[in-house]
């Protein structure tokens, strides 16, 4: 394995100006490609297919099928080799590095619709409910926050561990004097102070949602189910207005984003309306953190084209010959990409170590692969990045 110690960055400095004014031309534009158009279709799909396979999880209540993310992997697959018949690429095959930031994307969304489980708060007077964070219970009421992994038990009133509670009277719709009120509660003798309170009595106990459930319906959630689809397809339809503008060559038109955010909106408004959502009101924050893992994936699939130029101290990835040859390295193989053994291989690239924002002498921001350590790294200007791969976009993708 090829090293690049710190010290000899400093190497790269004579071509600095040359290779910097050529990667100022590197900054990812519309350019019309067939194949990177079909790729862009391609992952977008994935995403909205792993997406899907999770959202079905959540409406029924069971583990996520292996078979639906299998046939996920698959088509996109198929997509990535059509695309790549078409001839056009710009850069070798980045599926698995695509695929690999939709796999990280998707939980993003996941974490966001299916928060943390609330905290089980016991008053002390055999009334139970869940509140969003221990001090509300403490603090707010007096109460006694249960262990973490207890929830109420309807038929006494405390917190019990999950999977042993007993169901009872339950009530929902009561204001508690707590900062953050609970909307469900149960224990003892809760029937009367309920009706007094104008609340809605049930045989149940408390959901996550601090809302009251029946025997067998707190592990579904249709509503969370379906705002997860609607994440997906919101990814499906912005790639594929990334996918239209890659076709024309033309930058990305904003209404066609614009239908893709009202459409991901309204489908959120008509999922909260089936009143099993894990929680509210988290619209923007799952479109932003779709919108940012999506500008990760179009940037990878839609970096200008590339050599991969192996140097005597890592592989790089430069946008003409002349100035790889230029600072004494070699232009590797046609197809050629960097991989994380410091030298230019077919595709797919192993993983690595790789430097990511490297800025050697006036070299602006490119990644390597190949460093020796994350000190060496760091010595360059760069963020280490272990078992990685360097991509044409200039970033280090695990």
């Amino acid at each position: 394995m090829r090293r690049f110690a710190g010290l000899a960055l400093a190497a790269l400095a004579p071509a600095a100006a040359a290779l910097g004014l050529a990667l100022a031309a590197a900054v990812p534009a519309s350019a019309q490609s067939r194949c990177v158009e079909a790729k862009l279709k391609a992952a977008g799909g994935y995403f909205g297919a792993q997406a899907g396979c999770r959202s079905k999880s959540f409406a029924k209540g069971t583990d996520v099928d292996p078979l639906c993310l299998a046939k996920a992997q698959d088509k996109l697959q198929k997509g990535f080799e059509k695309a790549l018949r078409k001839g056009d690429c710009p850069n070798p095959d980045e599926r698995v590095q695509a695929a690999d930031v939709v796999d990280d994307a998707v939980p993003d969304v996941v974490e966001i619709l299916d928060p943390p489980p609330p905290v089980c708060c016991a008053t002390g007077s055999a009334v139970c409910f869940l509140t969003a964070d221990e001090d509300d219970c403490t603090i707010g009421i007096g109460g006694v926050a249960g262990a973490p992994g207890t929830v109420c038990d309807a038929a006494i009133g405390s917190c019990v561990p999950a999977g042993t509670e007993s169901y009872g009277p339950c009530c929902t719709d009561v204001p508690l004097p707590s900062e953050s009120a609970a909307e469900c509660v149960v224990g003892l003798g809760i029937e009367g102070p309920c009706s007094s309170a104008a609340g809605t009595l049930s045989e149940g106990t408390c959901h996550s949602a601090r809302r009251c459930v029946a025997p067998g319906d707190e592990a579904r959630s249709r509503c969370t189910g379906a705002k997860l689809k609607a994440a997906g397809l919101y990814a499906v339809a912005r790639a594929k207005c990334q996918a239209k503008a890659q076709r024309k060559g033309e930058p990305v038109d904003v209404l066609c984003l614009g239908k893709a955010q009202s459409k991901l909106q309204s489908a959120f408004e008509n999922a909260e309306r089936r009143g099993d959502c894990e929680a509210l009101g988290e619209h923007d924050d799952v479109r932003n953190q779709a919108d940012s893992d999506l500008a990760l994936l179009f940037s990878i699939l839609e970096a200008p084209a590339s050599i991969c130029c192996d140097t005597a101290l890592a592989c790089l990835w430069l946008t003409d010959a002349a100035t790889c040859t230029g600072i004494g390295g070699v232009v590797g193989a046609a197809g050629s990409a960097c991989s994380g053994t410091g030298d230019c291989a077919p595709p797919p690239a192993v993983d690595g170590n790789c430097c990511e924002g490297l800025s050697p002498g006036s070299l602006p921001d490119v990644c390597a692969s190949s460093i020796q350590d994350e000190v060496a790294c760091n010595a360059g200007g760069g963020t280490f990045v272990p078992d990685a791969v360097c991509l044409p976009a200039q970033v280090c993708i695990e």
